[in-house]
């Protein structure tokens, strides 16, 4: 009985390992920030992504923002983005879109 459980738990532990993630997220020094009310889709500029394959990358206003841990609104961002310090962008793997920026 013993055996029997020992090989439950190891067969359970190396089906959790094969978790893939969904996002991709980068660190990147700073960034710049463009969006347009009108099609409520934005574009944002890295600075000093070092793992980036491009500089450029798109999002809409479906976009997650935290600061601190808290939610905030893309309008708090937009005002604020200059004095932003090693923010997090984080990708979808089949779009390339980004869906969560963190600071």
């Amino acid at each position: 009985m013993k055996y029997f459980l020992f090989l439950i738990i190891c067969i359970s532990q190396y089906s959790l390992a094969d978790f893939r993630s969904l996002y991709t997220p980068y660190e990147l020094k700073s960034f710049s920030i463009e969006y347009s009310d009108i099609s409520k889709k934005g574009i944002i500029r890295t600075i000093g992504c070092e793992t980036c394959d491009t500089d450029l990358f798109t999002f809409d206003n479906s976009v997650l923002i935290s600061k601190n841990g808290k939610g905030i609104p893309l309008s708090v961002l937009l005002k604020e983005f200059r004095k932003v310090k090693y923010p997090t962008i984080s990708l979808d793997k089949n779009s390339n879109t980004i869906v969560r920026i963190t600071y």
